[in-house]
């Protein structure tokens, strides 16, 4: 499991994060597995300490790579976290070496451990999205809360005397069971989220033009016979913008292509701030884009497209002119391409005269 996680950490789009984290905490893990196997056949801090620093740092890397998944901005908490392991290294030291105690060991590693783990149960239920690999990771982790607070409240009560680390007492066998389950899961659950975006990716690479985030001309085209169904079945309005951004080609000529594909992206990015979060814009064309707003009226088309169009004028790096045609669904007996149509033509008849506002098909 952990060379799977490896190989995909290392394979899957660089935009996923969190995946180099996950790895080394699964590595970290086996790596402290080993140390437990050999414990009585070396000195006590490297077969009782390191073990146990190891795990509790896997917990900590679990965690933040979570946290980078989900592309939480972190925020600089290392004095924190360095103070957090060093208490947890100064007590461990203390009861192993100075004032040797296996219980207060196992309760400091329980309490440490379920701090880290309730810390990452919260993030995970509050900002990843619902899936599978999230359920599975909130089950992995609730294993794991569950199994540490069984623990604490075991030795603090008295209820559990260990004197090895694998003795044969229910609450030990619960906390060594527990994690040879859960730890598992939680890794098959990092490798169906990664599994999860990358299909995600992929189904908004398909369907949106990556220069400027737009819907391509497939799935605008998709759109759009939907939104005509909907206005259809409950006679709502429906309009659409076709916007042509003027002398393109001479910008491409006089400045380059890398300063065209600037204006494309800066033109979408702040046409999209003029429109509502349920309207779409695709990339039409090269230099060719269609705002499909439904529930809006001519009227309302044309008052947006005013907006557009002075967004261009007000931009403080990057100015653009633009010729934009809007059509409104006419109903029943209209169709997509009819509707295309009209506002292709509206748009060069604003283009070729040059009127402000643009200009509205006249066959509406």
């Amino acid at each position: 499991m952990t060379a799977v996680i490896w190989v995909i950490a290392k394979t899957y789009p660089k935009n996923i994060h969190g995946l180099k984290e996950w790895a080394w905490a699964s590595l970290l893990v086996a790596l402290s597995l080993c140390l437990f196997l050999v414990r009585d056949h070396i000195p006590p801090l490297i077969g009782i300490l390191m073990p146990n620093l190891i795990i509790l740092l896997a917990f900590m890397l679990m965690n933040a790579g979570t946290r980078r998944f989900a592309g939480h901005a972190q925020r600089d908490i290392r004095f924190l976290l360095s103070v957090f392991v060093g208490l947890y290294i100064g007590l461990f030291y203390w009861y192993t070496i100075v004032e040797p105690d296996i219980a207060i060991r196992m309760t400091i590693f329980s309490l440490f451990t379920l701090i880290v783990t309730v810390d990452q149960f919260v993030f995970t239920y509050l900002r990843l999205p619902q899936s599978i690999g999230r359920n599975l990771l909130l089950l992995s982790l609730f294993g794991l809360i569950s199994a540490r607070i069984f623990r604490i409240i075991t030795l603090t009560s008295g209820i559990d005397h260990p004197n090895e680390i694998f003795d044969a007492s229910i609450s030990q066998l619960v906390l060594v069971a527990t994690p040879a389950v859960m730890i598992p899961l939680a890794t098959v659950s990092y490798l169906m989220l990664a599994s999860e975006r990358l299909n995600q990716e992929l189904r908004h690479a398909v369907r949106h033009d990556g220069l400027t985030g737009c819907l391509n001309k497939n799935a605008g085209t998709q759109v759009l016979e939907n939104e005509i169904a909907r206005s259809k079945r409950y006679r709502s309005p429906l309009s659409i913008l076709f916007m042509d951004i003027d002398d393109f080609k001479k910008i491409n000529d006089t400045y380059g292509h890398l300063v065209g594909d600037q204006v494309l992206a800066t033109f979408a990015s702040e046409t999209r701030k003029c429109m509502r979060s349920n309207d779409s814009l695709v990339r039409f064309g090269g230099d060719e884009f269609i705002a499909i707003l439904p529930n809006t009226t001519l009227a309302g088309a044309v008052k947006l497209s005013e907006h557009v169009r002075l967004q261009g004028k007000l931009h403080k790096t990057i100015q653009w002119s633009v010729s934009i045609g809007a059509a409104e669904w006419n109903g029943q007996e209209d169709s997509l391409d009819q509707l295309l149509a009209r506002a292709d033509h509206a748009a060069y008849q604003s283009k070729k005269t040059g009127r402000q506002p643009p200009v509205p098909s006249e066959e509406q």
